[in-house]
C-alpha cells in the first residue's frame, strides 16, 4: 500500500520557498533598480566670473563635497545642460583631486545654459540645478579662432 503524504507537510515548505525567495529578491535584486535619494551632498559651482567663451573648449568644474563637509571621490558626476534654443549637452564628470570634478565643453550658442547635475554612488542618487553663463558672440562660427 502507498502511503500518501499530509498536505500539511507541503504548506511550510512553500512558506519557506517563498520567505527565502523575497529575501533573495529585497537583498539582491531590488537595490540595483531603486536609489534612494541622498540629502547630504553639496554642490560648490566654480564660477567663470566673465562667463566660458563660445566655440572655445572650456574646462567646467565643480567642488562635491559629502554630508561631513569631507571631499566626494568616486560619485559618478554626470552634467546635462540646455541652451535657450533647445540645444543639450550631456557629459560624464571626471574626479580630479579633492572633491573637485570636471569636463571639458564647447558651447555653439550664447547666453544662459540651464539643467542639472545628477550624483550618484550606486546606492543613492540626487539632482542639483546647474546654470552656465557663455559669453555673447556664439552666433557665427569665426573660423579663424575655431582652428586654434
Amino acid at each position: 500500500m502507498i502511503e500518501r503524504l499530509q498536505p500539511r507537510v507541503y504548506v511550510p515548505l512553500v512558506g519557506l520557498v517563498l520567505l527565502f525567495g523575497s529575501l533573495f529578491y529585497m537583498s539582491i535584486v531590488n537595490p540595483m533598480f531603486k536609489m534612494e535619494k541622498e540629502e547630504h551632498w553639496n554642490i560648490h559651482v566654480v564660477h567663470v566670473a566673465e562667463g566660458y567663451r563660445p566655440f572655445k573648449t572650456e574646462s567646467v568644474q565643480l567642488f562635491l563635497q559629502n554630508g561631513e563637509g569631507e571631499p566626494a571621490k568616486g560619485e559618478q558626476v554626470k552634467l546635462e545642460l540646455n541652451s535657450q534654443s533647445g540645444m543639450n549637452e550631456h557629459h560624464w564628470m571626471h574626479h580630479i583631486e579633492d572633491g573637485l570634478y570636471q569636463t571639458e565643453l564647447s558651447f555653439k550658442e550664447s547666453g544662459q545654459w540651464q539643467g542639472s547635475v545628477t550624483v550618484s554612488n550606486g546606492k543613492y542618487q540626487n539632482e542639483f540645478p546647474y546654470t552656465i553663463y557663455v559669453q555673447p558672440g556664439a552666433e557665427k562660427i569665426q573660423l579663424g579662432e575655431y582652428r586654434k
